[in-house]
């Protein structure tokens, strides 16, 4: 058996770190692949991006990328095609898809719902869980057919 050269090492280890670098490549494009992801684990994803740091602040558009995408995707869903675009203009203007958004007016969550409006929404559980303010916005809306909540049109 003949011992292989240095040469063939280098080009053998050159070809394990492009397999490598490969695999990395592919595995990250489809980790954001939350489009692919059932309903139940979208909301379970959304859940626990949001209690264990994807929301950085209770500033406009204060969460991590994977929490917005989360949030994104988890209005784009929750809509019919005619009014999906409205919902998520509104969710980017109000709260930049960051779910524990609160503004000087005491508007909270991802749809900025007013506390004094709209008494019967739980303020506290609006802005820790984004399944809940996008049920909360569906609700007020009428599933996309009235936008008066909040008050202008994109």
């Amino acid at each position: 058996m003949t011992r292989p050269t240095d040469r063939q090492l280098a080009v053998a280890g050159i070809i394990v770190l492009l397999l490598a670098v490969l695999a990395v490549v592919a595995d990250a494009d489809g980790a954001d692949r939350v489009d692919r992801l059932s309903q139940a684990r979208l909301e379970r994803a959304a859940e626990r991006a949001a209690s264990t740091g994807g929301i950085r602040s209770s500033r406009y558009a204060d969460a991590t990328p994977w929490m917005r995408r989360l949030a994104r995707e988890l209005v784009e869903r929750a809509f019919p095609r005619g009014s999906r675009q409205t919902a998520l203009c509104i969710v980017d203007r109000e709260s930049g898809f960051n779910p524990g958004a609160i503004s000087r007016t005491d508007d909270h969550g991802l749809p900025q719902i007013n506390r004094p409006s709209h008494p019967w929404v739980n303020v506290r559980r609006i802005v820790v869980d984004p399944v809940y303010a996008v049920a909360v916005m569906v609700r007020l809306s009428h599933r996309g057919r009235d936008w008066g909540p909040w008050g202008w049109a994109c």
